[in-house]
């Protein structure tokens, strides 16, 4: 399981999600480290729903999610892009 947290473009909402779901590609990093090899997953979702209720706007998410050593989440770089106008209240 790969947890982290995001942020709705929205609303801010902060939003845990396990992102294993969404991985594209896996890659090896580093096959030397001391604790075994360190693997880079790509994440790419392009149509993610803010569970906020009183949000529930559509929005993408892309980037990476590293484990270290394999099996534990190490660290993760996500981004969030609106999908249309932050400022459209539709």
């Amino acid at each position: 399981m790969f947890k982290d947290h995001i942020n709705c473009p929205y609303c801010n909402k902060t939003i845990l999600e396990d992102w294993s779901c969404y991985i594209v590609s896996s890659d090896v990093i580093d096959e030397d480290r001391q604790m075994g090899a360190e693997v880079e997953h790509s994440i790419e979702c392009d149509e993610y729903e803010c569970p906020n209720s009183e949000c529930k706007k559509v929005f993408k998410v892309t980037g990476s999610v590293w484990e270290y050593p394999a099996g534990a989440y190490n660290d993760s770089d996500l981004e969030t892009e609106a999908i249309g106008d932050i400022d459209d209240n539709e």
